[in-house]
């Protein structure tokens, strides 16, 4: 997510001439102006229609289509870990936000993906 690779082809989701990253989210965002923050990966214009029919999250929703501008990680989506009274490390919380600035949750979490915030958000009606 980070180089903006296809979630399907691993190519490049930025488009050559707009310089903006295709993103399909499994239903559609809230209607502001404000980043979204997602755990969703991009998806190449090419790769939009494969992705729609292969992607189980995005088959159960009503998946809407953008563009982006910018991305930047904020956080990641983990399990935390501690220690039981015995010692043994056991799970805390399953599947909670971490910022990447949490230093006092951070090195508690084993992260499963990553959180990254959309700016500049615009909604594609047709591809």
């Amino acid at each position: 997510m980070l180089k903006q690779r296809c979630r399907v082809c691993g190519e490049s989701a930025t488009d050559p001439d707009t310089r903006r990253i295709w993103w399909v989210m499994p239903s559609a965002l809230p209607v502001n102006e404000a980043p979204q923050a997602t755990t969703h990966a991009p998806t190449c214009r090419a790769c939009v229609p494969e992705a729609l029919t292969a992607c189980p999250a995005l088959r159960r929703g009503l998946p809407a289509l953008y563009t982006v501008g910018s991305t930047s990680p904020i956080g990641v989506l983990a399990n935390l870990y501690g220690q039981d009274d015995d010692g043994r490390v056991v799970e805390l919380r399953h599947q909670v936000g971490v910022g990447l600035d949490d230093v006092l949750r951070l090195h508690q979490a084993l992260a499963t993906q990553l959180i990254v915030l959309l700016e500049d958000v615009v909604r594609v009606e047709r591809w």
